[in-house]
């Protein structure tokens, strides 16, 4: 997720009182613009005492707004966003673009947001430029247009946006909508992990993991998933925690990989609380405790995990810490599978050969 992808706080700039930024768990776009000045004023006095007027007027709105987006009276926001967007505040712009994209304030538009998301970009923001390229990337309010979405990622990233370069990675590293290039997707990984990014410090680790553009390294991957846990990355533990739990790079210890999971799971990472839960599924480095593995479970699929989702269906479909219900356990792997989640996949895949051999013996 990586517009969104990982949790991001709004930030404001008291110098310049610009609307709330925003986040909304779960989105996709960036809800957070960049920190930066507007444009400076250029002409004679009288043209830039009149500009200042105009800009004083508009921060006098961006204010308003932003008393009401901290409030969360996003109806009453709105147009004070609007009179500062109309008069040039480039943050403002951005606001309205995601009040519009998710709905808040008003109807849910995909097609006002990139608009707004557009004017925002072309004004300098460099998070508008990653939604405008992630509109194009996943046709929202627009056709798709992977090439365009390459295009304004890459724009993003020339101004700094870690989730723009993260993003192309992401694109080389899947071949989705580029041919697949590992080595390409290492550097864009390293461009954002070398700015802070600590996502992008795990797939770099995932690619040594793998060896997938390098050469595999397991103690290189430990290196840099502790680099991004140090920086409270949760997904970072849970990868820690799986190389102790596979023993890759480090003795196998399943108490050590709860330890990470656990932590992993106190910062909100879905993944790490199904892996919870199947440490206590299989009784590995802890007491053997179905009921308590189902709880995990649930709570991974709660935070939209396909891990969780998959681990759920299948203690239903075969009653493990709850009475056997295998119609709602297929339900639940079936979605897994429409999630992405490839353990779900080829459950789905082995049923379906099983069933077909079934009805081919005599």
């Amino acid at each position: 997720m990586y517009r969104n992808s990982r949790k991001m706080k709004a930030k404001l700039s008291a110098t310049l009182a610009i609307c709330a930024s925003l986040f909304f768990a779960g989105s996709d776009r960036a809800s957070v613009p960049s920190a930066q000045t507007e444009p400076a004023n250029a002409g004679g006095p009288d043209t830039l005492f009149r500009k200042m007027d105009r800009a004083d007027r508009a921060n006098d709105d961006a204010l308003q707004g932003d008393e009401a987006l901290r409030k969360g009276d996003y109806e009453t926001a709105l147009p004070y966003c609007e009179k500062a967007a109309a008069a040039g505040n480039c943050k403002a712009m951005f606001n309205l673009g995601v009040l519009h994209a998710e709905g808040l304030g008003t109807s849910k538009d995909d097609g006002k947001a990139h608009e707004w998301f557009v004017k925002a970009a072309n004004a300098g923001e460099p998070t508008a430029m990653f939604n405008v390229g992630f509109d194009y990337y996943k046709g929202l309010g627009i056709p798709q247009d992977h090439q365009q979405a390459m295009t304004w990622f890459r724009k993003a990233a020339t101004m700094g946006s870690t989730m723009a370069m993260l993003k192309i990675g992401v694109i080389y590293d899947k071949g989705d909508g580029e041919p697949q290039d590992f080595q390409q997707a290492m550097t864009w990984y390293r461009k954002a992990a070398g700015l802070g990014y600590t996502p992008a410090m795990v797939n770099i680790g995932t690619l040594y993991l793998r060896g997938q553009g390098v050469a595999q390294d397991y103690k290189e991957a430990m290196n840099w998933y502790k680099k991004a846990a140090d920086a409270s990355d949760a997904s970072g533990m849970n990868k820690i925690g799986g190389l102790y739990d596979k023993g890759l790079g480090v003795d196998q210890d399943y108490k050590k990989a709860m330890e990470w999971f656990q932590k992993a799971a106190d910062g909100g990472d879905g993944d790490a609380m199904s892996n919870v839960g199947v440490l206590y599924a299989s009784g590995s480095g802890v007491v053997r405790d179905y009921v308590e593995a189902l709880k995990w479970f649930q709570k991974s699929a709660d935070h939209g995990s396909s891990e969780g989702v998959y681990s759920l269906g299948v203690a239903y479909y075969k009653g493990l810490g709850v009475p056997k219900d295998k119609e709602k356990g297929t339900q639940l792997i079936e979605k897994a599978a429409q999630m992405g989640n490839e353990h779900a996949k080829a459950a789905i895949a082995g049923a379906s050969r099983s069933n077909q051999k079934t009805r081919q013996d005599p």
